[in-house]
């Protein structure tokens, strides 16, 4: 990429570099610093002036073109979960077009990217086109547009994965009492209650995503809030001791330091999507001291 596609002329800190080999798009003002892969388009560091990072990233991250990275926020579509054309669907292994960079008034960081329809033989890839917008500065913005551009009605599965850097050990989450749907015991019921501690266990949970969720992290003296006013769900995730220490991409002790809390358009809830027309999931998120 010869030059960046400013829309108003340079913005002082932002360059296009090669971390771990592979081309991201780094962010260094006054009120934020962040890092976006062109792979998957996937933000992998939000931090707002003042705060610690707010998102996590495995050291263990296998940086392979084609290969899915750990942490930050990956693009899920079209298609949620494993499939026998792989896990996830393909966005996230994709390299992006990076279309446009603006400053708001305020001075946050607005980054659009794109990746159109045709790119891949693989299921919807000739039927969807998607753009992600990514605001950046003391709140976090990602919102996913997918276009139906073929002459038939798709439904394609929508997430935004997003891994929260917190003590998972010392975490209380709230906002998720009203229970939900376990996928590690055959989607029963989780009745509602506080969310327990964290302790080692694997979870793996659908819940409503109604309202905002906050993430109370003891360990590093903050909380983090949550929302998305499209999203039919929320997806609550982490591995645990041994499915942290099964995967090839995450440390061992990767699961202390970090909960998955998702915007999902998925499974029953996926959306509807006539010809010519556009879903829309969003994800916003933004950080005090506790």
């Amino acid at each position: 990429m010869d030059s960046l596609p400013f829309v108003h002329g340079p913005i002082a800190g932002i360059t296009l570099e090669s971390h771990n080999a592979m081309p991201a798009l780094v962010i260094s003002t006054p009120r934020v610093n962040a890092l976006i892969y062109i792979q998957g388009a996937q933000l992998a560091q939000w931090q707002p002036a003042g705060h610690t990072p707010v998102l996590f990233m495995s050291s263990a991250s296998q940086f392979e073109p084609g290969q899915a990275i750990r942490g930050g926020v990956p693009v899920i579509a079209p298609w949620f979960g494993p499939s026998d054309a792989g896990r996830h669907g393909w966005a996230r292994n994709l390299d992006w077009e990076l279309t446009s960079i603006d400053e708001s008034d305020d001075g946050d960081v607005v980054v659009r990217l794109e990746l159109p329809q045709g790119r891949v033989g693989a299921p919807l890839s000739t039927e969807v086109s998607l753009t992600l917008e990514i605001r950046l500065g003391a709140r976090l913005s990602v919102k996913l547009s997918a276009t139906n551009t073929s002459d038939h009605t798709i439904r394609p599965e929508l997430a935004l994965h997003a891994y929260w850097a917190v003590e998972a050990r010392a975490l209380v989450a709230s906002g998720i009492e009203m229970g939900g749907r376990d996928s590690l015991n055959s989607n029963a019921a989780i009745p509602a209650g506080t969310f327990e501690a964290l302790t080692g266990q694997a979870v793996d949970r659908f819940y409503p995503f109604d309202a905002p969720i906050v993430l109370q992290d003891a360990g590093n003296q903050r909380e983090i809030k949550i929302s998305s006013p499209d999203a039919t769900n929320a997806v609550v995730w982490n591995p645990g001791i041994t499915g942290s220490a099964a995967s090839a991409d995450m440390d061992a002790e990767d699961w202390t330091q970090f909960i998955c809390v998702e915007a999902a358009r998925a499974r029953d809830a996926r959306p509807i999507i006539t010809p010519g027309t556009t879903a829309q999931l969003s994800l916003h998120a933004e950080v005090a001291h506790l």
